[in-house]
């Protein structure tokens, strides 16, 4: 008896980096050169806004309370989508794969954490070689206990 089973072929292909949980908010600030960067509650701005958090350097903690990634290009006043769950891509500096993801300098820029007390945005699941890199993440929100 001859198998008439069908055998395919099947690829894997990298994570499609838009399986998440998106919240939206107001962007304080204009936020249209900043898509796929960490944002924080606003400090200043619109209440219950959205922006960049103050840029910290290699060394110092980010102490900033790190909302999500933002998925879009708003301007001021306008919708911000923050992804807050799930994966999402992300502009980073130079990291390794499974390293723990806070906002560096620039601010908003994917870095790794390294100090005591870093507030934490998740791990990435990609190395970054260069700085302005875009990896793919996976977001989970904690301060950092090194």
């Amino acid at each position: 008896m001859q198998d008439s089973r069908v055998v395919k072929k099947i690829t894997l292909k990298k994570m499609s980096q838009s399986i998440g949980t998106d919240i939206t908010y107001k962007a304080s600030v204009d936020l249209d050169n900043n898509q796929f960067y960490i944002v924080a509650m606003s400090g200043s701005g619109t209440p219950g806004g959205v922006e960049l958090p103050a840029a910290v350097e290699d060394g110092a903690a980010q102490t900033d309370v790190l909302l999500g990634i933002l998925q879009n290009k708003p301007k001021m006043n306008e919708a911000a989508v923050v992804r807050v769950g799930g994966t999402s891509k992300l502009v980073a500096s130079p990291m390794a794969i499974d390293a723990l993801i806070t906002s560096g300098s620039p601010a908003g820029i994917g870095m790794t954490a390294a100090t005591d007390k870093d507030f934490v945005i998740g791990t990435v699941l990609e190395t970054a070689s260069t700085a302005g890199d875009i990896v793919e993440v996976l977001i989970s929100r904690f301060k950092a206990s090194i």
